[in-house]
Parts: structure tokens; sequence; C-alpha cells
């Protein structure tokens, strides 16, 4: 009852308080103030800087009030971050003409109730509208909270309890990658009786050699699971299906199955995965967001357009960072490193990005909002002797890293420890489907270095799938040209072979002494028939590829025919840093922007030589004109970029009618 009776005294006592501006007392003669027994010396200041001119008396607990009252102050002061109810009451009691709460020496609060009609309202919607409405706020936060730390400790549960006695396993991933899952679950507990479901009969005797029951779908599926009374349900895969029909069926399903446990496993979670009602809620946020990124409404566009028509307030999504010019290889088609070019210097004399600039570049970065980072260069990033570490490094502080190499010094131990640092995705220049044609590329590469490549990356997934690590995504690209053109479809069956999930193309730039590799005018009818082929193929494997924007955007003409339709968005989404520091507009541009030597990469990307860059981008289809020492016109390798870029701003609709 205590408790109850100070609440409504203080409720009443504080009732439609009214903010004052110290100036306001400076007309009036304040001669005596009272402060009561809980003000400390910070307060005490706080009044004397109120009132300089007054007689500061301290209420002592045992004085009279009826005494203070004789003595008749002028104010009588409470302390806001104190003030219990006896205080209060005493300042109330006091006889003070002025009855203020003193939260600062700025600014006070009249104590007691107002009968002004502003205060009177004020009072009523704080003490009815808002506070209600607060309780109700922080009541939601604590429930929150509650609810997210019974989560929390559902998801740090011991693993041992979570597989008892009989376990079903809907298969919605590769053979491979369900097989070692299975070999998992077996290991971890040997005598616990699996059961797989699988939705076509694929890799069944792979399946059954390391299950008890293999189970096909049928009628009266879920009445035989229901019976087989299995303790726990896990739907192994799921995210590569997004939030469509078949991801829909095989949850239903384990949800239907009767166990007391179900969960959603994916590569690289520890067992048995998320639960399953939360793995749903997920993978319907993830739908939400692909489909709004695939096909922006007329507002989304809108807002697009906005976004590329001034300078960004952010740093680039990806920025691409060199860290070495040296390379291992003399590709033909290599600007930098062909046999023509390596006459004019050393790979001993190139420049290595050090660490420390390295880790100074990745720090403001992060302070932009950088998303991804590319370790690349205009030579091979594994030729760094700290390569490695920069790659962990970047991973470390939170960036999804990609790495661009030719992949002939990835040893079983770097690639291993690509898998455990999480690097998302390996760009793999491969180039050719044939050893003939790998070898006419790439003068002195040992006669083997496409087998064991492509061998290397296939160990590399496997030992991601055994170890329960998410297995990093390769990209395999090809420079198109010449002496590979015909053998289109023959790469992506290479890709597959690898067990890349991507095959892109990219248009060769001009390169000093190889002019001869450029495809011609007549050549494109060959590569666009071999790229249908080869589109058709990719869909059947599973392969994603860019060749309808290269179908769309490239051809004899080089890429003049583009930009003078469409703007170059580049200079808003993307960055590239040179080993020796230079920040330059794109990988297809030689002029430097800035120098990491001298400026901090933030300085860099809001200079006045960045944006005039971005309104040349812009202005392509204006001015016809390139930006300065750019090959905007010739063969930019970033066309399918800003073609997918345009589609996004404009519509397909707008692109087909531009292109």
């Amino acid at each position: 009852m205590r408790g109850l009776a100070g609440c409504a005294v203080g409720y009443v006592v504080d009732f439609f308080r009214e903010r004052v501006a110290a100036a306001d007392f400076a007309s009036e003669r304040i001669g005596r103030v009272l402060v009561t027994p809980d003000f400390d010396e910070e307060d005490l200041a706080a009044v004397r800087r109120l009132f300089p001119d007054a007689e500061v008396r301290r209420l002592d607990r045992r004085t009279d009030l009826w005494r203070a009252r004789k003595l008749r102050f002028d104010v009588a002061c409470v302390a806001m971050k104190g003030g219990a109810v006896r205080e209060r009451l005493a300042a109330l009691a006091s006889g003070a003409r002025h009855r203020l709460l003193v939260p600062s020496p700025d600014y006070v609060y009249r104590l007691g109730m107002r009968s002004g009609v502003p205060a009177l309202l004020w009072g009523a919607v704080d003490r009815f509208l808002v506070a209600p409405l607060a309780l109700v706020w922080l009541a939601a936060i604590a429930i929150g909270a509650y609810t997210g730390g019974l989560v929390r400790r559902a998801a740090v549960r011991p693993a041992e309890p979570w597989l008892p006695g009989r376990v079903l396993v809907i298969r919605l991933m590769p053979t491979r990658t369900f097989v070692h899952l299975l070999e998992r679950i077996r290991r971890r507990h040997p005598r616990v009786h699996l059961a797989a479901v699988l939705a076509s009969e694929e890799g069944r005797e792979e399946v059954a050699g390391v299950c008890d029951e293999v189970v096909s779908p049928r009628s009266g599926l879920i009445g035989d699971v229901r019976r087989g009374g299995f303790d726990t349900v896990i739907l192994a895969g799921g995210a590569d299906y997004g939030f469509g029909r078949t991801y829909l069926k095989a949850a239903l399903l384990a949800r239907l199955c009767g166990g007391r446990r179900r969960h959603q496993w994916e590569v690289g979670e520890e067992l048995p995965g998320a639960p399953l009602g939360r793995a749903v809620w997920r993978a319907a946020g993830r739908g939400r967001r692909r489909r709004g990124e695939r096909r922006p409404g007329p507002v989304g566009r809108a807002l697009l357009r906005q976004r590329y028509a001034r300078e960004p307030e952010r740093g680039p999504t990806l920025a691409q960072i060199g860290i070495t010019k040296a390379c291992n290889y003399h590709c033909l088609f290599c600007p930098f490193h062909s046999p023509e070019a390596e006459k004019g210097h050393k790979d001993a004399e190139l420049p290595r990005m050090s660490y420390e600039m390295f880790a100074r570049l990745l720090g403001d970065l992060r302070r932009m909002g950088t998303r991804g980072v590319d370790i690349c260069g205009d030579g091979e990033p594994l030729t760094h002797p700290e390569g490695m570490e920069m790659i962990a490094l970047a991973r470390e502080l939170g960036f999804d890293v990609t790495l661009a190499t030719n992949a002939a010094l990835l040893t079983e131990e770097k690639a291993q420890r690509l898998v455990e640092v999480g690097v998302r995705r390996m760009h793999v220049s491969f180039n050719a489907a044939t050893p003939e044609t790998y070898a006419q590329l790439h003068p002195g590469a040992p006669p083997d270095a496409r087998r064991k490549i492509a061998a290397r990356l296939r160990e590399m997934t496997e030992y991601a799938e055994r170890e329960g690590r998410r297995p990093i995504d390769v990209e395999f690209s090809a420079v198109l040209n010449r002496l590979n053109m015909d053998q289109i479809p023959r790469m992506v069956e290479a890709a597959h072979e690898a067990r890349a999930g991507w095959f892109m193309l990219i248009l060769m730039g001009a390169v000093e002494g190889a002019e001869d590799l450029l495809p011609r005018g007549e050549d494109w009818v060959l590569i666009r028939t071999d790229l249908e082929r080869a589109r058709q193929r990719a869909r059947e494997l599973g392969i994603h590829t860019n060749f309808e924007t290269v179908l769309m955007g490239a051809g004899a003409a080089g890429t003049r025919s583009v930009y003078e339709r469409i703007p170059c968005y580049i200079g808003h989404e993307y960055a590239l840093i040179l080993a020796d520091g230079s920040a330059v507009f794109c990988c297809q541009c030689s002029r430097p922007l800035g120098n990491l030597n001298e400026d901090s990469f933030e300085q860099i990307w809001k200079s006045e030589a960045y944006r005039e860059a971005r309104r040349q981008a812009r202005a392509l289809p204006e001015t016809g004109r390139a930006l300065p020492g750019c090959e905007c016109f010739e063969a930019c390798s970033h066309v399918v970029v800003n073609v997918d870029a345009y589609r996004k701003l404009h519509g397909e609709r707008a692109l087909r009618l531009v292109l």
C-alpha cells in the first residue's frame, strides 16, 4: 500500500508540470532559495547559476516545515534526478512563491497543479495518451527481448539431445551434399534409425548405402511416415529453391510428418539446423526481396532513377582491390601481361599493395557502407605473399569476399583455408574448353594445368560439403576471342564438371599485339548461334550465365552502339583500387582519380574529379564522347552491368526498345 500511496502522491504533486525558461526570473528579486535535502553538489551549482544573488539554504530533514514557512522563501527547489515524494511534499508545503524542479541551469519546471489552459491540455495528452502508449511500447520491447532470449537459448541447445531414436530427412539438395549430411548424422549417432525422402530416383543407390530406409513420394506417403513414429524431421536444403512451389511442398511435408522436432538444415549450419518455422519465415523474406530486386515497380524504378541522378550518399556497393600487379600467367588477351606487354617490365619490379594500406582501405570502405570486396588486380592475387592474410582480414571485417584468380596456384591447403575463412565467391578465369586451346591462350602454362585446376575446384567443393561448411560459389569466366569463340557450349560443360554454378563471358578489349584475337563482323553470326545453344544447355545444367545480356548488348560494332543509347552507372556502385594505391573509375580506364598514398578513399570517392567522371559517364548518350583515358566505345567489360542497371531503372520493354 505504501508503494501505491507514493505513486498517487507523486502523480498529484507533478500533475501538469510546466516548463519555464531561466530568464523568466530575471525581472524578479529572488532573495532566498530553499533546496531539499537530496541536492548534491552538482545540483547546488545549477541552482546558484540560476539565482546568483540569492541566499541558498538546504532544508534539513529534521527542520520543521512550519518553521521553513515562516522564513518566507522565494523559491523552493527539488532535484529532478532525485526528488523523492517526501521532498516534493516539503517543497509544496514550504510556502514559497515558486516551487520548481531543477533539471539544468537553463530551464526548470513548475511543481504542482497548473490551471492554465495550455498546461491543462498538455497534461491531459501527457497523462492519458503519451504515457499509455509508452507503456505499451516498453511492454512490446520486453516481450520481444524475452522471446528473443528463448529463441537464442533454443538455438544454443546442446547438440546431443536433438537426435533421439528415429530421424527422417527430406532431400532438397544435390545428392553428394545429401549423402555427406547423412554420413555426418551416422558418425555422430551410430545407432540412429535414418530414413530419407527423395523427390526423384536420382542418387537412390548412393543414399540407400547410408540410410536404413529410402522413401519415394507416392500417395499415402504422409500416413505411412506418421505411422513410422519419427522423432525428428529434417528438411535438408531449400535455400536455392526460393519461396516457390517445390520448397513449400517440402516444408508442408516436413510439418505433417509428425515429428516432435522439425528443422531445416543448410550447408554451413550446425546440425540439426534452424527450427522449421523460423526457416520458412526467413525464406518468405528472401522471396519478397528477390521479387523486389527482379521486378521493381514504377515507384521503385523512380527511386532508383533519382538515386543515379545525383551523387551517391554512401560508398560503392562493390570495391575491387588489386593487391598485386604481378602474375604467373601471360595470357594473350591480357593488356598487362601478354607476351607483348611483358617486354616492358619484370614481375619482380611490379607494385604490391602493403597489408597496412589494405587494412586502411577496408576501414574506409566499412565506414562508407560497402558490402562486397573483390580481391583481384592487374595480376594474380595468389602471388602476393600476404594475400591469404588479406582475404582473412576482409572476412573478419564482415565483407562478402570474392577472389578473382586463374587458380593455377591454388594448392589443397589454400583451397581449404578459403573455405574455412568463408570466401563467398571465386571468379576463375578458365577461357578454354580443351587443353590445346588453354595452352594457346596461356603461353608457358603446364600442359595439364587445365585438368588440375578443374580437379582442385571439385575437391574444394567436396571438402566444404564433407565438413558441413558453405561451399564457395565458383564462377567460370572466359574472355571471348577468336580462339575460343567456337567452344562456348563446351565451356559450359567444363564449368559443370568443375562444380561451378556460374559461367560468364567477358568481351575482350584492345590489346597491343593481339588485334587478331578480336572477333570480327562475320564471327558474330557463329557466336550468336553458339550462345543460344550454350544458354539452353546451361539452363538444363542449372548454371547461371550472362548470355542474354551479351546477345543484347554486344556485337561487331563494339560497345559504342550501347553507350550511344544508355548511360554508364558504374561510378555509383563500383570502385577499383590498384596495387600502387591509385583509384580509377573502372578497369577500362587508365586515368587515376586519386591515390591512397595521398588521400583516404573516402576523400577520393567524394572528390570533384570523381564527381566529374560520374557526370560524364551519365551523359555518354548525349555527348557521344568517352571518358578521358577510358575505352567506353571500344570494348567495355562493364556493358553487362550497365544494361542490367538500365533494365532495373526503366523496365524490360524500355530496354528492348533502346537496344
